[in-house]
């Protein structure tokens, strides 16, 4: 069994807890660390894309707590590959997983629901795993 957390990097818009985009995401690479810190086994980033959530490009983000952190597994969280080209989106991640000092970057895909921009297969709501 492995412990984690997930995060969209949620960025409250106004109010006493306003965040900018940039600072969301230097705070979601100090979560990484802290959650490695805490012997958490999963660091997981979602990507969205909404005004109020930061993650829009998780690989880069995942790759930046991948340089910072050793042994925590780096995980995707989510990407929809119905509005995401599916070997980009892999090919993401490469870089990313270079980063760190062992293969520890999993990409979490989601299967179409709405939209299939690139005719990824449907059918199940499992995720489709690439580690």
């Amino acid at each position: 069994m492995e412990l984690g957390i997930t995060s969209f990097a949620e960025t409250p818009p106004t109010g006493p807890n306003a965040i900018e985009h940039g600072q969301r995401l230097r705070n979601v690479i100090t979560e990484g660390e802290q959650a490695e810190a805490v012997g958490l086994d999963v660091y997981g980033l979602g990507e969205h894309h909404r005004p109020d959530m930061a993650a829009s490009t998780p690989a880069m983000t995942l790759a930046a707590a991948a340089a910072r952190t050793e042994r925590i597994r780096l995980s995707s969280a989510v990407i929809v590959l119905s509005s995401a080209d599916p070997v980009r989106t892999t090919a993401c991640f490469i870089p990313a997983s270079l980063m760190s000092s062992s293969p520890r970057l999993s990409t979490d895909l989601a299967r179409p629901r709405r939209w299939n921009f690139f005719r990824v297969p449907t059918g199940s709501n499992s995720p489709i795993r690439l580690s």
